[in-house]
């Protein structure tokens, strides 16, 4: 796909639709059993999506749909490469569920600019990855409101975010998160416009490079946020300059579990 705004897969519900007549909005399949829900409404990449194009362009997208990158086997899967910018490589809204199993590569961007990985803009849409997500120069690998990391590899290039979060659910229960040497992140969690309380839970392995990054950065203070780390068979790895964690209000929660 080589043009601006341009989209590779796209799902919608429009068994939910509604339109206004007489001033009341009204069901447009009025039968609530011929209405789907997202679970029916399915989008499978296995093969490849190159995005050339910039500007809201979306290689897979779902509007209350479940849309999934495969994995094919051990040594096949999906693949959606993002090569312009202020674009998404899986896009979601109005209650939709995006899956990540294969790859996904994000191109350098710059401030302003940014493509993104993953994206989700509403409330009730949830974003899963178990899959590999390379996230390069002022990119973002996950931007969303409810997020999980099961599994897989998120690979984040200077000044780039590995996981953006307004809340309020954060589940990193495995995988690893690298973050490289300047100015990059591995979990932002900040604020929402409608603030909301966060819960992050991370079970990941941690790697920061040698100066000026974070692995968790947490600017959120206008509600509260719980974070909690639990041990990993891995240890650590944090070079000379950077910080594993810096929370800028005393209103969050931490706690790291000991491992025993």
């Amino acid at each position: 796909m080589a043009d601006n705004g341009a989209v590779g897969l796209f799902v919608k519900n429009n068994s939910i639709d509604q339109v206004k007549v007489a001033g009341v909005y009204q069901n447009v399949v009025t039968n609530s059993d011929d209405r789907r829900d997202k679970e029916d409404i399915v989008g499978v990449n296995k093969g490849k999506i190159t995005m050339n194009g910039s500007d809201s362009s979306v290689g897979m997208g779902a509007n209350n749909g479940t849309i999934t990158n495969a994995k094919n086997s051990a040594t096949s899967t999906g693949e959606i490469y993002v090569n312009g910018t202020k674009s998404a490589g899986m896009y979601g809204t109005k209650n939709s569920d995006l899956i990540n199993n294969g790859r996904i590569d994000v191109v350098a961007t710059s401030a302003g600019n940014e493509s993104i990985g993953m994206f989700i803009d509403d409330q009730d849409s949830t974003i899963t990855n178990s899959g590999t997500i390379n996230v390069g120069q002022s990119s973002y690998g996950i931007f969303g409101k409810t997020v999980k990391m099961t599994g897989g590899l998120i690979d984040v290039a200077d000044n780039g975010v590995g996981v953006y979060s307004t809340g309020p659910s954060v589940s990193l229960s495995a995988g690893t998160i690298n973050v490289a040497d300047n100015n990059a992140v591995g979990v932002y969690i900040a604020d929402d416009p409608d603030p909301q309380d966060t819960n992050v839970v991370s079970g990941v392995d941690m790697t920061v490079g040698d100066t000026d990054s974070f692995g968790y950065l947490i600017t959120a203070k206008n509600a509260k946020t719980n974070l909690t780390i639990n041990p990993t068979s891995n240890p650590v790895h944090l070079g000379e300059k950077n910080r594993f964690m810096f929370i800028r209000k005393r209103q969050k929660k931490f706690r790291w579990k000991d491992c025993k």
